[in-house]
């Protein structure tokens, strides 16, 4: 099994196909965190998994946000951008992200 960043790097390292389809974001589950990456290539990476279990991490130099704390991500989808949330066990926002779509 392999750890988070290993995983958020493995995620990271096929941006070359994403990023050549106009993906601007990529959601990742099952690690006990939650990490988000500054953008590779034009993409952003989330790493969400920790509703029933958390586990350490750690912060990577490519790292924008890095936490263990239950949590789950909101995310709203509007015509001009896409809004997120990482919303902690007590509804409190420790992580938040808006990304511009438009064209």
């Amino acid at each position: 099994m392999l750890d988070g960043d290993t995983q958020l790097l493995a995620v990271l390292g096929n941006h070359d196909v994403d990023s050549g389809y106009g993906v601007d974001l990529v959601f990742s589950g099952h690690d006990h965190d939650d990490q988000r990456t500054e953008p590779i290539e034009g993409v952003t990476s989330i790493v969400s998994g920790a509703a029933a279990k958390t586990r350490p991490t750690t912060t990577a130099d490519f790292a924008a946000a890095a936490s263990s704390t239950f949590h789950f991500v909101d995310v709203a989808i509007w015509p001009d951008r896409v809004e997120l949330r990482a919303v902690n066990h007590d509804g409190g926002v420790f992580d938040s992200l808006t990304l511009d779509t438009t064209p």
